[in-house]
């Protein structure tokens, strides 16, 4: 007899796979269920921190239109996204807003959890939403906020160019953390640039910027930068994305995400086949007993588990 097999739908384990497959183990008794883990831990895409009068929160970037991370904006003001979705102001504009795009108030307004702290909270999928919620707040404020997120949609913003780095000191080289690593950065236009070679030396390229590789990634994409006595060449975020796209050996993600994040302040991700990739995996009732018996286990073996669900892997079995 062929062993009755369950599908499962997983990737690289996340952290919260073993609450997860235990829940499901306890709740519904090892009946067919799927799950999904993705490769990497952040799974906002396009995201970046943008600051007004020195409140920073995170904003993404998708489908021309413009999320934003309510429960960041509010912090400063003391306030919390969920007070002013009670408010009756809201409701209507919610509702409105709901008939006009046959929507659910659910698809507008949603609550994100794992990720990094600037992925956690309510967040608003329409930029309209995050306008009204910036008025409530406050009056002042929410001028600005309106101005900045009518310009993205718009395209008159270009990432590079958000109010974050409006403390950067302009023109002279500044010390930056870059991963465990530090490095020199020149802020100059509203771009940020870095000492190019040092960032590839991170990321595991000995041989560094050579003048042939500098061609390849654009040219315009970096500047001579006086540091040191010497003129240096520094490359800004898009000949960092263009080596990433174009090295024939990939730098680790980790190490790729933190110089991402530390220099610029923006939370890498790849291209959707790179970060939202899902594989299908069978296993039979008694290979999904020892799968959760080694969850449960007081102290988990990270290798036993990978080892055991890679037995269930189909070759080619993108779902």
């Amino acid at each position: 007899m062929v062993p009755d097999e369950r599908t499962v739908l997983v990737s690289r384990p996340a952290k919260n796979c073993k609450s997860h497959l235990k829940r499901h183990f306890l709740l519904r008794n090892l009946k067919f269920f799927k799950m999904t883990c993705k490769k990497n831990e952040t799974q906002v895409k396009n995201l970046q921190m943008v600051e007004i009068d020195h409140n920073k929160f995170a904003v993404e970037l998708k489908d021309g239109n413009v999320s934003v991370n309510l429960t960041k904006m509010a912090k400063p003001f003391g306030k919390k996204p969920s007070d002013w979705i009670r408010t009756q102001p809201a409701k209507d504009y919610l509702e409105a807003l709901n008939v006009s795009h046959i929507c659910a108030t659910a698809d507008l307004v949603q609550v994100r959890q794992g990720g990094t702290k600037d992925e956690q909270g309510t967040w608003a999928t329409d930029y309209r939403v995050a306008m009204r919620f910036a008025q409530w707040l406050s009056v002042e404020f929410s001028i600005q906020v309106d101005e900045l997120l009518v310009n993205m949609v718009k395209g008159e913003n270009k990432p590079l160019h958000l109010p974050q780095y409006a403390s950067k000191p302009e023109g002279k080289p500044y010390p930056c953390r870059m991963g465990s690593k530090m490095t020199d950065c020149y802020y100059t236009g509203g771009v940020i640039y870095t000492r190019f070679t040092l960032l590839l030396n991170y990321l595991g390229n000995p041989s560094g910027l050579t003048p042939a590789s500098r061609l390849k990634l654009g040219a315009e994409n970096f500047i001579l930068v006086p540091t040191g006595g010497i003129e240096i060449w520094y490359g800004n975020h898009q000949a960092f994305l263009n080596y990433f796209e174009t090295a024939k050996i990939k730098p680790d993600f980790v190490q790729f995400n933190n110089a991402s994040r530390d220099i610029w302040g923006i939370t890498a991700s790849l291209n959707n086949n790179d970060v939202d990739d899902q594989f299908t995996y069978k296993f039979t009732d008694s290979e999904m007993n020892q799968i959760f018996i080694t969850l449960m286990k007081s102290r988990v073996s990270k290798s036993e588990v990978v080892g055991l669900l890679s037995k269930g892997k189909l070759e080619g079995g993108r779902s």
